[in-house]
């Protein structure tokens, strides 16, 4: 698993690096995945008067399943953490709805 944390038009420090390698970890040991790659870019917008931080993550999870989630605030840990609940849900549906096919598909034979 290779996870690639960049920033476009900002720098991103060793702080906000490990906090996110230790968050992303700690998602793909309670879904029990193991990712072919992660990436998280966090983007500065906005204007001057009201700058915007962005955090997009993308997780390439199996062959034809990619997640994805972004949000903005006007702090990268906070956005981190909202972009984070927003993956954690899309996550939290596609188990149910593999774990709910495969009840009612039941076992093949």
């Amino acid at each position: 698993m290779s996870v690639v944390i960049k920033g476009k038009k900002m720098e991103v420090g060793s702080a906000l690096r490990t906090q996110t390698e230790q968050k992303l970890h700690a998602l793909c040991k309670k879904y029990n995945l193991n990712p072919l790659d992660i990436r998280v870019v966090f983007s500065a917008e906005g204007s001057p008067f009201h700058p915007l931080i962005r955090c997009d993550i993308e997780m390439h999870v199996s062959h034809g399943l990619d997640l994805r989630a972004h949000k903005e605030t006007d702090d990268a840990h906070v956005s981190l953490d909202e972009a984070l609940e927003t993956f954690e849900t899309r996550l939290r549906r596609h188990k149910d709805k593999v774990v709910d096919h495969l009840k009612h598909d039941g076992p093949r034979e």
